[in-house]
């Protein structure tokens, strides 16, 4: 990754100290390298916000300043082997370049839990948190969980043969209706308390903040179409520094400043009159650039996607490809090929954006239901972990992706939903599930009983092993 390429989540807020949990906020903690978000109302109404100072006191050099240095250590660490420390000075183990497909074990499960939903409910996806100590969840009861990151398991991630943990939630946050998305501030540290925070759009409900540590709602963002009535965003997403928050909605984007929580918002329609470029439909994901290309990405279940300016959010281009509707869209980490994944279909489509005219490559998986089957890019910027509805986890070479070199590894009974990589360790998180229809006795007696469908419901952390890729990249298992 060359310093240019560097992204803002990943240079200025590199891990802190692995030995924290989140009982530890109380500590002292150096928040000069870390935003806050702590919205409070004071007596004339306004907002006031610890994010402002923050900006401040942190200037757009400081941050490139930053960058560069973090970049350069990065990069002196990966290419001498050495062990990678964060602010606090304690290691957060070794950064890999490559990955050994060949190793035996390549995917080793080290933690999970499996009996945390009642039957008949799923898992919908997992994201780590930006410090790599929490995992938020997403399930078919309409909540929000987080789990701890098990110490055991960060003290020992470079041994061999661990027992698996097992995991239960810190915090249950529950809606009112199905989650239709979430997204981490991407400042959290479990250091500081006013940092940790999330947000969450829902069927018939406002835009919430979520206070990671008391579970409860800090504030809400609304919206209201032309009849003055209450909408829910389809999707949404922080911007890279925290300070706005973009929604998505049918044909229409609505940016929120952070600190201004109410109904004040900017509105861009994505469809406008005599327009010759237009992105119709329910803008269904939201992903931005690095901080250097200053773009962010659109799906639409109308199986388009769009790119942005991030300045004025006009509307860049409109990418080629056969997709259906759009589930999943993510920028490579030098900001240069973006990657758009749909449901009911068996690719993840790629283009390079200085060539945006047409598909660079596709990428095989198996997508066969309308769920949002995720999938994650590593850090090294070099491989691409996927699920599938087959129950397997599937990682490509995207460097060598004609050769589509790939490792498959049989990781859940049922749909593998939800995929999202650690942000420092060599660690994997994973969901399963998916809705079963049971048949009625008329209809089952005519089927084999052996065809019956298999259900899992689980969340599982793999371990994957670094190493040197050998010279044959044909290996599919």
């Amino acid at each position: 990754m060359e310093s240019a390429e560097l992204s803002l989540e990943e240079s200025v807020y590199e891990p802190i100290c692995l030995c924290a949990n989140r009982e530890l906020h109380e500590g002292n903690f150096d928040k000069n390298n870390a935003q806050a978000i702590d919205v409070n109302l004071n007596e004339e109404g306004s907002v006031s916000s610890m994010e402002e100072k923050a900006r401040e006191s942190c200037t757009k050099e400081e941050v490139n300043e930053n960058i560069l240095e973090l970049d350069n250590q990065y990069q002196q660490n990966v290419e001498e082997g050495e062990v990678v420390f964060g602010i606090s000075g304690q290691s957060v183990g070794v950064l890999p370049s490559e990955i050994d497909f060949y190793s035996d074990n390549f995917l080793e499960g080290v933690a999970g839990t499996y009996s945390e939903l009642h039957d008949g409910c799923f898992w919908k996806g997992c994201k780590w948190s930006p410090d790599g100590l929490c995992i938020l969840t997403n399930s078919d009861d309409n909540a929000l969980r987080i789990f701890n990151l098990p110490q055991d398991l960060i003290q020992e991630c470079d041994s061999k043969n661990q027992k698996i943990e097992t995991m239960s939630p810190e915090l249950k946050m529950r809606e009112g209706e199905i989650i239709y998305d979430y997204d981490w501030y991407p400042f959290m540290s479990s250091y500081d308390s006013s940092t940790c925070c999330l947000i969450s759009t829902s069927k018939d409900h406002p835009v919430h903040l979520w206070d990671a540590f008391t579970g409860h709602i800090r504030c809400s963002y609304l919206s209201f179409n032309h009849l003055d009535e209450l909408v829910a965003a389809n999707s949404l997403s922080f911007n890279l520094d925290g300070s706005k928050i973009y929604c998505g909605y049918n044909k229409m984007l609505r940016i929120f400043d952070s600190s201004r929580p109410g109904r004040e918002c900017d509105e861009y329609p994505t469809v406008v009159k005599n327009s010759s470029l237009n992105q119709s439909g329910i803008i269904s994901c939201i992903s931005f650039a690095n901080q250097i290309s200053d773009m962010f990405a659109l799906g639409s279940f109308a199986k388009s996607v769009g790119v942005y300016s991030e300045h004025d959010a006009d509307l860049i281009c409109m990418l080629p490809g056969s997709l259906g509707g759009v589930t999943q869209v993510q920028f490579s980490k030098d900001g240069i090929l973006l990657f758009a994944g749909a449901r009911r279909d068996d690719k993840i489509v790629c283009w390079d954006l200085r060539n945006p005219n047409e598909v660079l490559f596709s990428i095989k998986r198996e997508a066969a239901t309308n769920q949002k089957i995720q999938f994650d890019i590593h850090r090294s910027n070099r491989y691409l972990f996927t699920g599938n509805t087959n129950g397997k986890i599937s990682v490509y070479d995207i460097t060598a992706p004609y050769s589509q070199s790939s490792y498959s590894i049989d990781a859940h009974n049922d749909a593998v939903n939800g995929l999202s990589l650690h942000p420092y360790l060599p660690l994997v998180a994973s969901t399963s599930g998916q809705r079963h229809f049971a048949l009625d006795d008329d209809s089952s007696s005519s089927e084999n009983d052996d065809s019956e469908d298999v259900i899992e419901n689980s969340l599982r952390i793999w371990k994957y092993r670094a190493g040197t890729i050998a010279q044959d990249n044909s290996h599919s298992q």
